[in-house]
């Protein structure tokens, strides 16, 4: 007896050591690798990587252990690679990905000699030279997998690619040509099927050849029967947080599974999960001033009849923001993450200036994006004292609060910049050109303005100084993450130094769990270089979003291309990413002027906003929106509701998107609106499947489309009709599924025109 009890305990004693979160940092994202060579840096992983006794893979390396830095100098023959790591007599196991990159040839036969070349989203819109050879243009280009836009430009003129009939609109009233590149094989996937005490079983749909199981960062056994993948529980420790399966057939990958864990089983229940939960989060983006005017004593608008009132200062504070938390305002529209926009210290006078279309106005730092301090609040959002309450109460309901942080550049009067001029890039090209705007070809220097430098990330000590300054906000607040604007335009580095220093100095000795997430405008690719363990968690989805919006305005919009944008969004970021879906930002149309027609897409939409009166034309456009937020709150990731979208608000480009909030007297069609969002919010917020079902596209055509998500037999399914007349849906579903939101239920569903519907099988 006394021998049992010894073996049991040192079992248990052996299993303490094998703690994910003793020596690494968080469950690791995959290593992707490139086509050619792939670098990792060990201590986006690892709290100590100079711990490493050995690497274990078959792969050919270079291990820098001075630096803690691996680099792989060939790619995987298989799909999914295991690299494993060992410190002091324990295994600690990351997944890595082949490179699915193909080499694509682009030509061009003309009957002239002419300048030709090529720009699309692979390479930022950047023109690059084809070369010439016997009346042949042509350039090679190394992508990967998913569907790229393009355009060759002859002699200065863009035109589409005459030997390709493929193409897709680019929101401005033209077209780019589309290559569409790789495929998985037909229905290969695989589904969460049950659970019990022991086991989890998951079955996988078409030819599974390898299984990719881990629990936190420790690879676990299996057993494949019947294309049913069994996996033992007894693998899983009390304090694991995930199980993460992938499955492979020749070179393609599946979508993977992640399972939550609680006290070593599955979690089912979404109410047991904490409320810095990343896949639980549903953010609420609010410009600070223009939310709700708490107090008068802080409003401090600029003095300067140059700039006209959409452009200047309307009162908006952390008290108002308060206000709105005490009164359950947020709680009842089902958001638990507030981000705010920039809140430091912004100039007192007036920058900038519009004038086209008849209108000239300079403009405020309302917007809290011109920062004159890193470390110091706006008096005109509220003190301290007052930051800190916000916090506390939101805290106390339930809300986590993000940051809007300014990393790219300062305001010219930033002491920053007025004590280290040398800090910044160069405002002016060695062509002579003004470096301003510039966002892809100088897209690590540009400025964004002639008063706001660009801070130059290439050098050492502007990284070491300003993610110091960043930590500022951790180490006095107790926020719980960033929101980083402008992210593609500053260095990598500075992002990987600024991950380290929160999770040294902040999320591990304290035990924060830090959402980052990043702003950045261009290909799938470039967004996910930002994306993974030791960088930020997720960037905004904006391809998903221009998708959303061509496919939604109007009901001959492009499904195809909505749901081949959510295929590739899954295979790019994963099936479970923490990619942030939005209903609109500051910086866009409001999605209801493009409903309803009062902006066009082909038109300067800034201008649109300065010319005219921008208001409601046509009350479809509550329907349509309607149909976005169900498409947003339902797909993977993370949900954000830009203020004011919730009742349906109107505006052309900013600052007419940027109108002050309204809480009371709404109409009708904006209180309904408000309601659907509510509704759509909170049940996401209960449902498991919603937060870590697999998803799948069980039905489409040109007028609508039919979402699944599954959670171990816990089905939700979407169905949205974007015709403006009434639409029947055909469709096999579960006996026992019913409807959330209307009476219709069984295999024929019938839906009102420009409508969504919602069922459940539990």
């Amino acid at each position: 007896m006394l021998r049992i009890i010894i073996y049991t305990l040192l079992l248990f004693l052996t299993a303490c050591t094998i703690s994910p979160q003793k020596e690494m940092i968080s469950v690791a994202t995959p290593i992707q690798f490139q086509h050619d060579s792939t670098k990792v840096y060990l201590e986006d992983y690892f709290v100590n990587p100079t711990r490493i006794d050995s690497i274990q893979t078959q792969l050919k390396h270079d291990w820098n252990k001075k630096n803690s830095t691996i680099t792989f100098i060939e790619n995987p023959s298989s799909a999914i690679e295991n690299i494993r790591f060992w410190i002091d007599g324990v295994s600690y196991d990351i997944p890595a990905f082949k490179s699915k990159k193909q080499e694509v040839v682009f030509q061009l036969q003309l009957q002239k000699d002419a300048p030709v070349s090529i720009m699309g989203s692979f390479n930022g819109w950047v023109p690059e030279i084809l070369s010439l050879n016997e009346g042949v243009y042509s350039k090679t280009l190394l992508l990967p997998e998913g569907s790229h836009q393009y355009l060759f430009q002859i002699d200065g003129q863009n035109t589409l690619d005459p030997s390709n009939p493929d193409s897709v609109s680019n929101g401005m009233g033209s077209f780019n040509s589309l290559v569409n590149i790789g495929e998985n094989p037909q229905d290969f996937h695989i589904q969460s099927e049950r659970y019990d005490q022991q086991a989890i079983y998951v079955k996988c749909i078409g030819d599974c050849e390898q299984i990719s199981a881990y629990v936190d960062n420790h690879k676990m056994d299996y057993s494949l029967d019947s294309q049913i993948i069994k996996i033992d529980l007894n693998q899983v420790r009390p304090d694991s947080e995930y199980i993460r399966v992938w499955a492979t057939s020749g070179k393609a990958i599946s979508n993977d599974l992640l399972i939550p864990l609680k006290n070593g089983r599955v979690l089912k229940d979404p109410s047991l999960l904490q409320r810095t939960n990343k896949h639980a989060m549903q953010l609420y983006f609010m410009m600070v001033d223009r939310f709700n005017n708490g107090q008068t004593d802080n409003d401090f608008p600029v003095a300067d009849n140059a700039i006209q009132p959409i452009a200047n200062y309307m009162g908006g504070d952390f008290v108002g923001i308060t206000d709105k938390i005490k009164s359950g305002y947020f709680k009842d529209l089902g958001m638990n993450t507030l981000w705010l926009s920039p809140i430091t210290k912004n100039p007192k006078d007036a920058w900038g200036l519009w004038n086209k279309g008849g209108q000239e106005s300079e403009f405020s730092g309302y917007h809290g994006y011109w920062p004159i301090s890193t470390t110091q609040i706006d008096e005109r959002y509220g003190s301290h004292l007052e930051f800190v309450e916000l916090i506390d109460e939101a805290h106390n309901h339930g809300i986590n609060i993000l940051i809007d942080h300014v990393a790219n550049h300062v305001h010219q009067e930033h002491p920053v910049y007025q004590n280290n001029k040398d800090w910044a890039t160069s405002l002016y090209l060695e062509d002579g050109r003004m470096n301003t705007e510039l966002w892809d070809e100088q897209r690590l220097t540009t400025w964004f303005d002639s008063f706001l430098p660009t801070l130059d990330f290439s050098k050492k000590e502007v990284v070491e100084a300003m993610t110091d300054s960043a930590l500022f906000w951790f180490e006095n607040y107790d926020i719980d993450g960033f929101r980083h604007d402008a992210t593609k335009h500053v260095q990598i580095d500075f992002w990987r130094t600024l991950t380290r220093k929160i999770n040294e100095r902040v999320a591990i000795p304290d035990q924060r769990n830090i959402y980052q997430v990043g702003e950045t405008y261009g290909s799938p690719e470039l967004i996910n270089s930002y994306v993974k363990t030791g960088l930020l968690d997720g960037q905004f989805d904006f391809n998903m979003y221009d998708a959303a919006i061509h496919a939604f305005v109007n009901e001959d919009g492009n499904i195809d291309r909505l749901l081949q944008v959510l295929e590739e969004s899954m295979k790019t970021y994963g099936s479970h990413h923490l990619m942030a879906n939005i209903t609109g930002n500051q910086d866009k149309v409001r999605f209801m002027s493009y409903a309803d027609g009062s902006v066009a897409f082909e038109e300067d939409p800034k201008k649109a906003g300065w010319s005219r009166t921008i208001e409601l034309k046509d009350t479809i456009a509550y329907k349509r929106l309607q149909n976005l937020a169900a498409f947003t709150f339902f797909i993977p990731g993370i949900p954000v509701i830009y203020y004011a979208d919730e009742i349906g608000d109107v505006g052309a480009g900013d600052p007419d998107n940027r109108r002050m909030m309204r809480f009371e007297n709404l109409s009708t069609y904006e209180s309904q609106t408000r309601e659907v969002f509510s509704w759509l919010a909170n049940y996401r917020k209960h449902n498991i499947s919603l937060l870590y079902g697999e998803t799948r596209v069980l039905y489409q055509d040109n007028e609508g489309f039919v979402l699944s998500r599954n959670y171990f037999g816990e089905q939700e399914v979407l169905l949205v009709n974007n015709s403006n007349q009434q639409k029947e849906f055909k469709i096999q579903l579960s006996p026992n599924m019913t409807s959330k939101y209307s009476k219709n239920q069984g295999n024929l569903l019938v839906l009102e025109p420009c409508s969504f519907n919602l069922l459940s099988n539990h």
